[in-house]
Formats: C-alpha cells, sequence, structure tokens
C-alpha cells in the first residue's frame, strides 16, 4: 500500500494521532532494521501520546 493511501485511510478511520507519528515512526524503523512488528507497535505507542497530547 502507498504512504498517501495509508495515510488517507488513517485520516477516515479518525487516527489523527498515528497519521501525525507515521513517516517518523517508519523512518527511523527502516533505519534500525527494526521487523513490522517493532515499527507498527511504535507507531501505536507514538499515536497514543499524540492524541494525549491533543486531548490538553
Amino acid at each position: 500500500m502507498e504512504r498517501t493511501q495509508v495515510l488517507e485511510l488513517m485520516g477516515t478511520l479518525k487516527l489523527y494521532g498515528m497519521r501525525g507519528a507515521y513517516d517518523e515512526v517508519i523512518a527511523t524503523g527502516i533505519k534500525r532494521q527494526h521487523e513490522p512488528p517493532r515499527i507498527v507497535g511504535d507507531l501505536l505507542s507514538d499515536a497514543d501520546r499524540g492524541s494525549v497530547l491533543e486531548a490538553v
């Protein structure tokens, strides 16, 4: 799936924190050669932190 499709789907699903963290988390995961489950876990963690910050 292309990046634009992923970001569009995240917007549709109202995953705004995940959408905001996507590029940084993916780039870091690739650079550090993390496995896909680790990258997804990092993305979920960063998105969760983002949604907490948006609520404040």
